[in-house]
C-alpha cells in the first residue's frame, strides 16, 4: 500500500505542476552542471512496484550524464487534469542529484511518449531512450 500511495504521489506532485501551453523550439533548456555531481539517488516506479538504488561510480555518472544530455526536448504545458501523470500506468525514473540540490523525472508513457519533468515544467523527449538503469 506504502508504495501504491508514493506511485501515486509522484503522478499528483508532476500533474500540479503543469499548465497549457506548447513549445516546439527543439532546444534542451535543461541544464545541469555534470563536473559537480558526485552522487544520484534513483527511484523507479513501474506496476505499482517501487525500486531504490544510488549512482556514485564516476563511469556510471558519465553514462547518466551522456544519456541526459543526450535528450532533446520541447516544454510542453498541459491544462489540469490533462497531463501523461494524470493517467494510470507508465513507468517513472525519479533521479535526485545531491551535490547541487537538483532533481528531476523521467516518464514513459508509451514508446514515443516521453517527458522529463523538472523546474516545475514538463518537457515531451523527441529521441525518446531508456535512461540508464540500476546496476547490478
Amino acid at each position: 500500500m506504502k508504495n501504491i500511495i508514493s506511485f501515486l504521489l509522484v503522478f499528483v506532485f508532476a500533474a500540479t505542476l503543469s499548465g497549457c501551453d506548447d513549445s516546439d523550439n527543439g532546444i534542451s533548456p535543461l541544464t545541469i552542471d555534470w563536473e559537480n555531481v558526485s552522487k544520484v539517488s534513483v527511484t523507479h516506479f513501474l506496476s505499482g512496484q517501487i525500486s531504490e538504488w544510488t549512482i556514485n561510480d564516476s563511469q556510471q555518472l558519465v553514462d547518466l550524464s551522456e544519456w541526459f544530455n543526450g535528450l532533446t526536448v520541447n516544454k510542453k504545458q498541459f491544462a489540469d487534469g490533462e497531463s501523461p501523470g494524470d493517467a494510470d500506468g507508465g513507468e517513472v525514473y525519479g533521479f535526485s542529484l545531491e551535490s547541487n540540490d537538483f532533481s528531476f523525472s523521467y516518464g514513459i508513457y508509451g514508446p514515443a511518449e516521453c517527458y522529463i519533468i523538472a523546474n516545475g515544467e514538463w518537457y515531451k523527449v523527441k529521441n525518446p531512450s531508456n535512461p540508464f538503469t540500476k546496476p547490478n
